[in-house]
């Protein structure tokens, strides 16, 4: 058996310098994703309406979400948000709201809870959304 010393030295220098090659890029990793329900989050502060608590999932998720606590029969806004294509039914705490995954917020609406909390689901996923999210305000 012979050895070929300078074939694996050559092999060996080759992966050196494409590795530090790779270390040594200005290329940044790649950006978090903005989460659905921070664009809801965005949308309702924009619209002066004083978001206090955002929450949402992934548009495939078929268990519901709880939001509070929340004062009995005050009546709150609601802004939502849904990324992907088509659009998304979702019941919030009662109030059933279609909301376009456009990728941008959108005011739905209100929320009386009858309870300390709100609860909120998809009940209509069209044409491929990927999450939702949504943002109760004070007014």
């Amino acid at each position: 058996m012979r050895r070929r010393p300078r074939r694996t030295a050559g092999l060996l220098a080759l992966l050196t310098v494409s590795t530090l090659s790779a270390c040594s890029s200005d290329e940044s990793a790649p950006a978090e994703t903005t989460k659905a329900w921070d664009v809801a989050f965005a949308a309702a502060e924009t619209a002066g309406a004083a978001p206090f608590m955002a929450s949402g999932a992934e548009a495939w998720q078929s268990s519901p979400i709880t939001v509070g606590p929340l004062t009995t029969d005050t009546t709150y806004g609601a802004f939502a948000a849904c990324t992907g294509d088509g659009s998304l039914g979702l019941d919030l705490a009662g109030t059933a709201v279609t909301v376009d995954c456009d990728g941008q917020g959108h005011r739905v609406g209100e929320l009386i809870p009858t309870t300390g909390d709100a609860t909120f689901k998809v009940t209509d996923p069209n044409d491929g959304p990927s999450q939702w999210g949504v943002a109760v305000t004070s007014s």
